[in-house]
């Protein structure tokens, strides 16, 4: 998906000049929180598993989150990011898009008057070019999130 979002303006390119081309590899019998390790080193959001040569299968970070499931009663402050990407509602996904790129980011906190009132991710201007939608015209209000839950920074992930 972020293949996609980031190369917006190349939607209607073959998806062999879009995609990414540098593939990692995991052996089956790495562990997954070898995997999230591996995914997290080189910021990657998904790792093929097999021999190098074949895949058998791919592992995503939504797949490591279920297997790796919080068993502690850790505050989400502790893992929380204190410093997201902060954007306006009134501005054009293809600016929250180069910000994104930017920051190595997936996800911005959308702001009206300094409040949140949304989030914006990748797969929201996902959803944005698989519309048809030219993102330099389009704004953050019209795809972004709008149910935002709220939990306090020592609330624990897990109840």
């Amino acid at each position: 998906m972020r293949d996609l979002v980031y190369a917006w303006e190349r939607v209607n390119d073959s998806v062999a000049s879009v995609a990414t081309k540098d593939l990692l590899f995991v052996h089956p019998d790495v562990s997954a929180l070898e995997a999230a390790k591996i995914m997290t080193a080189r910021g990657v959001g998904s790792l093929l598993v097999g021999d190098g040569i074949k895949a058998e299968g791919i592992v995503t970070e939504r797949d490591l989150l279920k297997a790796l499931s919080v068993k502690e009663q850790i505050p989400a402050g502790d893992v929380m990011n204190p410093d997201p990407l902060v954007v306006e509602m009134d501005e054009f996904l293809s600016e929250v898009v180069e910000l994104m790129k930017e920051r190595w980011t997936r996800h911005a906190v959308v702001v009206k008057d300094s409040r949140p009132i949304g989030v914006i991710s990748v797969r929201d201007v996902a959803r944005a070019v698989s519309a048809g939608r030219n993102l330099r015209k389009t704004r953050v209000d019209e795809f972004m999130t709008v149910r935002v839950l709220s939990v306090e920074r020592t609330e624990p992930l897990e109840k």
